[in-house]
């Protein structure tokens, strides 16, 4: 026999509507972070088979200035390159050496996207519930006002 007790917990519409705005602004918010994970990892992918490009082609590459427009661009030094550390600091390293670093870096952004997708099915899971907990509950109201309607008036002495 379980021993565990349960809490029953009671819970107006008002404290309901208010955990769903909660639960949909956390989800609105998993969202952007998977926007911008999404981003991030697109932009690794990129310099990294840019990078392996640049070691094939003699140095020579399609550089995009924006607009769609490209320019070709001869490369110096397709053995080297450098990454930026902050706003006003690089490193330089071998474009083999970044490679690899892009490949980690690949992986870890890889892990971090699927927790937050993870998290991002949990919230819209519990928010559909929230959701269909006060549809159940618009329902009953609107049921009970029906029922009013239909009822004849009581006088009470």
């Amino acid at each position: 026999m379980n021993n565990e007790k349960t809490k029953k917990i009671t819970l107006n519409e008002q404290q309901l509507m208010q955990m769903a705005q909660k639960e949909e602004a956390q989800l609105q918010n998993k969202q952007a972070l998977n926007e911008r994970v999404s981003h991030l990892l697109s932009e690794t992918i990129t310099a990294k088979e840019i990078l392996k490009e640049v070691k094939k082609n003699n140095g020579k590459i399609l550089v995009s200035v924006g607009a769609t427009v490209l320019i070709e661009a001869q490369i110096t030094d397709n053995q080297n390159c450098k990454r930026a550390l902050s706003d006003n600091s690089y490193k330089e390293d071998s474009i083999q050496e970044t490679t690899k670093w892009l490949e980690k870096k690949e992986e870890q952004i890889k892990k971090q996207l699927q927790s937050i997708q993870t998290d991002l099915i949990k919230h819209q899971k519990t928010l559909s519930n929230y959701v269909s907990i006060l549809k159940q509950i618009e329902s009953e109201k609107n049921k009970a006002i029906q029922k009013a309607k239909q009822s004849p008036p009581t006088l009470s002495k």
